[in-house]
């Protein structure tokens, strides 16, 4: 019977819970506000907004000043600054919607929540209901799909109040904001000054930072034509018949076979790479990798390869500085058309004399007119060009399976083992070349036909379609003269548009890219800090500087563990694949070990007879870095161990590729 009449009373609770709530529903659906209700609600809700608008300058402000101080700040990014933070605070109202949550099917929905939520507390603040009743009436009037125009009208008027001064005015209001534009006015004057400083230490005119070269009265010979036309030959020409000269070229491989070429004419010549050093006996001519020119010594003739390189956002400032620096009478210049307009600039600017030398492709190239498919339109003595060294192997191994022989080329692969696949093909043993663009610097090859299996390629900053200079560098290789009549291109895709390309007249260079001066790196202040100050200076005349944007980030990383500056710059100097993490990891733990005064060895690489394809061509990119850290610290010894080391390696892949293919 107890329990019969506890029932009772709930339900009877429950009936008077209902009746009152429906009582109070139809109240609010039909509740009208008040002048003083509606101004407190106005109140409250920008009260909201002003808080939130002040969270969001802090924000802002923090985003920009990591952003912007992780470099130096500079006049424009002080202007970005504040142009963000004011303009990010009002755009269209998009900041404004997005505080309020707005969606596109109830509009101003967590405005029109707020203030119907803050009416319905008004209504019900002096009733007495219980507490499921009073949260299920609230819902069901804050979440009514029914409009409530007085709310709708009270949200309008309040997002109408949210312009872009009251809001700039909430912004500043809050001392966050007057912190970071005071804190941001004292790193501006820093970096002004930091400016000076370096300013003075640069010449106003890049030709004034080579001084031998400004002492004599230097004259260009321009070789200007396209690929197989015989420019580097006639170019090599003169350089022989010198009493001492030097040979600049793009790739170790070049660099390597000029250095072949006049040992076995009986002409001794050094070789000096940043990864290897040979020296001859006698020698008084040098084949190097343009990176490694020597500005203080002199040379009766000067031989720079490949010069159209010169805007080449990477490496570009090396054919820059060698053109503006090399200390030598006689300079020869070969080129593409594209690259004449700069390289007389240059010339002009350095009060040389020059004079131009046209060449022509000695056998025409044309495009194929049968459609290219893949196996089946191979032929022997063609190259196939692909962009990545999973892509040569891949295709190699396919070429295999289909009873063609193939030679490979791509970067990771040590240059004596290019040189050594580059052999076989010209002696026959292998039917086709599976390459990547390395083929379109200089190599000389009986190609009869250049064949692209890929039109684009990842440049170090994204993947895209090759350009047009690429184009007619790489195509250009096809046909050779005393084999072939002509030579010719063809495309698995895309054949128009490489036609078009290849057949309209290239656009002049009109830049040439600046190297960053390395005297300026004892300048009194973090070396993250002046390469950011070097980078941020407007370019002037026909340069552009040179991209240092990773070896900010790298200084800044180093600058983490110590100020040494001259150690830095060594580390950062250092080149290998950044992309490649094992080798970061590699190049990174050299820095600690240096850091901490312990000794490296040669041993600290492991060489095994079985390690795979790619392990021996990871171990041998080790190899390089290795070899530039004993360059940089000055041991010879120890350079001498990793190139034996090198030697090694390369056999091995020399072998693997053999065995594979």
């Amino acid at each position: 019977n107890g329990d019969d009449k506890m029932g009772k009373k709930e339900m009877k609770a429950k009936e008077r819970d209902f009746i009152q709530s429906e009582i109070l529903r139809s109240k609010l659906i039909a509740y009208t506000l008040d002048e003083n209700l509606t101004n407190k609600i106005v109140i409250s809700v920008m009260n909201v907004l002003k808080q939130y608008f002040s969270k969001l300058s802090r924000f802002l402000s923090g985003f920009r000043l990591v952003r912007f101080t992780r470099n130096v700040v500079t006049e424009q990014m002080y202007k970005d600054f504040t142009d963000a933070v004011k303009s990010s605070a009002y755009v269209d109202k998009k900041v404004i919607n997005r505080a309020l949550c707005l969606s596109s099917s109830i509009r101003y929905c967590q405005l029109d929540k707020f203030v119907r939520t803050t009416i319905a507390d008004e209504v019900l603040k002096d009733c007495i209901i219980s507490t499921n009743a009073r949260a299920t009436l609230r819902h069901d009037f804050i979440c009514s799909r029914n409009e409530h125009w007085e709310t709708e009208r009270i949200a309008d008027i309040i997002i109408g109040m949210m312009t872009y001064d009251r809001i700039m005015d909430m912004i500043k209001e809050g001392t966050e904001y007057s912190n970071y534009i005071t804190y941001m006015d004292n790193i501006l004057a820093e970096s002004r000054e930091s400016r000076k400083i370096i300013l003075r230490e640069i010449p106003e005119n890049p030709v004034d930072a080579y001084p031998l070269a400004r002492e004599i009265k230097r004259h260009f010979i321009l070789h200007i034509g396209p690929t197989n036309s015989g420019k580097t030959y006639n170019a090599l020409q003169a350089y022989k018949q010198a009493l001492n000269g030097v040979y600049l070229a793009p790739l170790r491989l070049l660099a390597f076979e000029v250095f072949e070429k006049l040992n076995m004419e009986n002409i001794p010549c050094d070789m000096l790479t940043g990864e290897e050093e040979i020296r001859i006996p006698n020698a008084r001519h040098i084949s190097s990798t343009v990176e490694m020119v020597n500005l203080s010594k002199y040379y009766d003739v000067a031989v720079i390869d490949e010069c159209q390189m010169i805007s080449d956002w990477q490496r570009g400032g090396a054919w820059t500085e060698a053109i503006l620096g090399v200390y030598a009478r006689e300079i020869h210049l070969c080129a593409a058309p594209d690259a004449q307009k700069i390289l007389v600039e240059l010339i002009k600017m350095c009060g040389d004399s020059y004079e131009i030398e046209y060449h022509h492709r000695f056998v025409e190239l044309e495009a194929d007119e049968e459609e290219f498919i893949y196996p089946e339109s191979i032929k022997s003595r063609d190259a196939l060009i692909v962009f990545s060294r999973l892509s040569v192997l891949k295709h190699a191994e396919e070429l295999r399976r289909f009873g063609i022989k193939a030679s490979v080329i791509y970067g990771s692969l040590p240059y004596d083992v290019r040189r050594n696949e580059v052999e076989r093909f010209v002696k026959g043993e292998t039917d086709v070349i599976v390459s990547t663009d390395a083929i379109g610097m200089g190599l000389n090859l009986p190609v009869k036909r250049i064949v692209f299996l890929e039109t684009s390629k990842f440049d170090g900053k994204t993947k895209r379609l090759l350009n047009q200079t690429e184009l007619k560098q790489i195509a250009g290789r096809a046909g050779r003269k005393g084999l072939y009549e002509t030579g010719s291109y063809n495309s698995v895709e895309g054949m128009e548009g490489i036609i078009r390309k290849i057949n309209t007249p290239s656009k002049s260079i009109e830049k040439a890219v600046l190297r960053f001066p390395e005297n300026i790196v004892t300048v009194d202040m973090p070396l993250s800090k002046i390469l950011s100050q070097w980078s941020d200076i407007p370019d002037n005349g026909p340069f552009n500087k040179s991209d240092v944007s990773e070896k900010i980030r790298f200084s800044e990383k180093l600058e983490e563990y110590t100020d040494d500056k001259r150690l830095i710059y060594k580390f950062i100097t250092i080149p290998f694949n950044t992309r490649n993490s094992k080798l970061y990891f590699f190049w990174f733990g050299l820095f600690e070990k240096a850091l901490m005064g312990e000794k490296v060895t040669p041993a600290i690489l492991s060489y095994d007879e079985n390690m795979r394809l790619e392990t021996l061509e990871l171990l041998y990119q080790k190899s390089d870095i290795l070899y530039h850290y004993f360059r940089h610290f000055g041991k010879t010894d120890d350079m001498k161990a990793v190139m034996e080391l090198k030697e090694r390696v390369s056999e091995k892949i020399m072998s693997r590729l053999l065995d594979e293919f």
